[in-house]
This record gives structure tokens, C-alpha cells and sequence, in this order.
């Protein structure tokens, strides 16, 4: 084969594979968990939705959610665009761990469902 034909075919597959992988990206959202799951859930990223019960902000910023299985807190680093109140139904996409025995949710998104 000629090199401008390799060439061509390399590139279309690159192309292509760039393609998969923008899908796999924009397709991929994390599992939708309970509080109750967030102990099998620990380093994995999740999302979860519930009631603000509290809500303290500063330069890291603690929001405490309920559910109907139990409660947790959601820690942001940055400050957040919208600011929660208690009373709000949110979904908090991060990533679960455990800090000084206590379960918590490190936020990176938060969505108002019902604010």
C-alpha cells in the first residue's frame, strides 16, 4: 500500500475512535444511589437525591442531606453557584467516602430539583 492510503486509513479510525469515546463521555452518568447504599458505594462517584436539612457555606461548604433511608453530609470545596436552603430537594453527583468514621458525599455537581 501507498503511504497516503495508511495515512488515510489511520486517520479515519482515529476519527472514529475520537467519535467513541466524545459518546461514551456524554452517555456515561454515574449510578443513582440511596443513602442507605452509600457504605457499598465508598470511592465510587454516585449521585444522590434528597432534602437540605441544613446548610452551612464558606470557603467549604457543608450540606446535610435526608432521605427516606437516613442522612448524610455533602462537603463542597468551592463555592457554590446556588446556594441551598433547608426545605430544597437537590441531587448531589460526587464521589462517596468515609472521614473520621462518618459517611459523606465530596460534591461536584449540584442540581436543584426542587428549590
Amino acid at each position: 500500500m501507498q503511504d497516503k492510503t495508511l495515512i488515510k486509513i489511520a486517520l479515519a479510525w482515529s476519527l472514529l475512535g475520537l467519535f467513541i469515546l466524545m459518546l461514551i463521555a456524554a452517555y456515561s452518568e454515574p449510578k443513582t444511589i440511596k443513602i442507605s447504599e452509600m457504605e457499598q458505594n465508598v470511592g465510587k462517584t454516585a449521585v444522590i437525591f434528597g432534602h437540605v436539612e441544613r446548610a452551612k457555606y464558606g470557603k467549604t461548604s457543608f450540606v446535610e442531606l435526608s432521605d427516606n433511608t437516613g442522612n448524610t453530609t455533602a462537603v463542597i470545596f468551592d463555592n457554590p453557584q446556588n446556594k441551598t436552603k433547608a426545605g430544597d430537594y437537590i441531587g448531589i453527583k460526587g464521589k462517596i467516602q468515609t472521614y473520621m468514621g462518618n459517611l459523606e458525599i465530596i460534591a461536584d455537581e449540584i442540581r436543584c430539583v426542587k428549590c
